[in-house]
């Protein structure tokens, strides 16, 4: 499964209305069909998105009017999700990338659109892919309702006049063209630390790291500033949807053992 998600920023005006705007949706694949979730809403409010769904030879389109987020969420605190959409892939062929766009409604306003692009349909299901305990959480949670879901896929539309897909690799997500290892620091060798650290590094249109941030820590500053150095300094292929390179990011573990 893949999670994906987009920043969300405010204004202090927006305050009020934005602490009800779900942060991210998820779409998933399992047994050949694909899910939707909008969640982290901390009130009972709607959504609305739109799909485009990618295959090597097709785009298709679908449109979600209306949907309820109204489920509370167990795992992450005091917030709100919606059911699981669940949408049939209409091609013969995998699926290869997506983009949702999505508005999402409540009593006094608008959250401004959100949108997102899903690279490479293909690694939904990676093995290594970093998930954070109460994201793994969740998507395990909806993820059981989805074969139980009460109303029937919904199929999406054939997309005319869409440009074919000519290059060799039209969908890809972010990777790691040469690794930089890190240098276990001595301060943390006397101290006798170890752990691990994830960190995420933001790629522009090329490959070159914009930013670099550790996802929690390894218990100890200086291995989280090692991993992060070695993350600057290792090189990456950027992200490519339908043929083109855009900005992504990646994430990178780190393992410093004894």
């Amino acid at each position: 499964m893949f999670a994906c998600a987009a920043a969300l920023l405010a204004s202090p005006a927006e305050a009020a209305v934005r602490q009800t705007c779900p942060g991210t949706l998820l779409l998933e694949s399992t047994n050949g069909k694909f899910y939707v979730v909008a969640f982290g809403a901390t009130a009972n409010v709607a959504s609305s998105f739109d799909l485009t769904l990618y295959s090597k030879t097709a785009v298709y389109s679908l449109t979600v009017p209306s949907v309820s987020i109204a489920t509370r969420v167990t795992v992450a605190g005091a917030t709100f999700r919606s059911a699981p959409v669940v949408v049939r892939n209409p091609d013969p062929t995998p699926l290869l990338g997506a983009t949702v766009q999505s508005t999402l409604i409540v009593a006094d306003g608008r959250c401004p659109a959100e949108s997102f692009v899903i690279p490479s349909v293909e690694t939904l299901t990676a093995a290594d892919r970093h998930v954070d305990p109460q994201t793994a959480a969740l998507e395990d949670q909806v993820a059981s309702e989805v074969g139980l879901a009460a109303k029937a896929p919904l199929d999406p539309t054939p997309v005319t006049g869409a440009p074919p897909l000519t290059c060799d690799v039209p969908f890809a997500d972010p990777s790691v063209d040469a690794a930089d290892p890190p240098a276990f620091p001595p301060a943390a060798v006397r101290a006798g630390a170890f752990g691990s650290v994830a960190v995420r590094v933001e790629l522009d249109q090329t490959g070159k790291v914009t930013g670099a941030t550790a996802l929690g820590t390894s218990g100890n500053p200086d291995l989280d500033a090692a991993a992060v150095t070695s993350a600057r300094k290792s090189t990456y292929h950027p992200a490519r949807f339908a043929c083109e390179p855009l900005r992504s990011s990646y994430t990178v573990n780190f393992d410093f053992s004894k």
